[in-house]
């Protein structure tokens, strides 16, 4: 229940959500991590365990900020077996950023993504040009 630990402590530290979001966030997380200590037998099997880790991992992999960052810095500095869906690569392959939506995801996970070496260079460069289409286009809109 390590991921669980983590994801709790990232929270209870994290300036980037509302203290009353926060409250349900943690709330949440004590209650799975306490479903899959005292889980049914019957709910012991992949089809369960699978479902579990979407609920546990929905939040991380579909936000983005500094404490969604911080959240797999950890996963990655305990070894984790847990890796973050790459959406940055399903916008490389499409060549377009769609939304101001993908456009933030992109500007607060970029370093991350960089550091931790889960780009290449051509990547980047890729990103970097379809930030700058991004912006010129909603430029022109304004």
């Amino acid at each position: 229940m390590k991921v669980i630990d983590i994801a709790i402590f990232i929270l209870k530290k994290t300036t980037f959500i509302s203290e009353e979001e926060k409250k349900h966030f943690i709330n949440y997380y004590e209650g799975l991590k306490n479903e899959i200590i005292d889980v049914e037998p019957r709910f012991k099997n992949l089809t369960s365990i699978k479902y579990l880790s979407q609920e546990l991992f929905s939040y991380f992999q579909e936000s983005s900020g500094d404490h969604i960052n911080s959240f797999w810095e950890e996963i990655l500095k305990n070894k984790l077996p847990f890796e973050r869906e790459n959406k940055l690569v399903k916008i490389i392959k499409r060549k377009k950023i769609r939304n101001e939506i993908e456009y933030e995801y992109i500007i607060d996970t970029l370093g991350f993504y960089i550091e931790n070496g889960l780009l290449n260079d051509g990547e980047i460069d890729i990103i970097n040009s379809l930030i700058i289409k991004f912006e010129n286009n909603s430029s022109a809109r304004s």
